[in-house]
């Protein structure tokens, strides 16, 4: 029987497949993901540790620089979300600028 990303066991067939959604679906069956790995305590107070060395060892100007590329960054994802707008809504957005002047 195949197993899933967690280690569970899937059915091999679609329609075994389609059946194991429904049950989940209507709680007739648990989706079991298993037990979850444990975390490396240690790796992850290094991690953190790692961070703050590397911030500290850099230079003023690189973390201003890091920094400006990342604002650069969350800009470009504003700027995109915001190009997403419809005219229409555009539209109304600049007809209630007009009016409320």
């Amino acid at each position: 029987m195949p197993t899933g990303p967690e280690g569970e066991k899937r059915p091999a067939g679609v329609i075994g497949n389609a059946v194991t959604v429904i049950r989940i679906a209507t709680g007739e069956e648990r989706e079991d993901h298993g037990v979850a790995p444990a975390k490396n305590k240690t790796a992850q107070e290094l991690g953190r540790a790692g961070g703050r060395k590397c911030a500290e060892s850099m230079t003023p100007e690189r973390r201003a620089e890091i920094a400006k590329k990342a604002a650069a960054k969350r800009w470009k994802n504003l700027e995109w979300r915001l190009s997403a707008l419809t005219a229409k809504s555009t539209e109304t957005i600049i007809a209630e600028g007009q009016t409320s002047a």
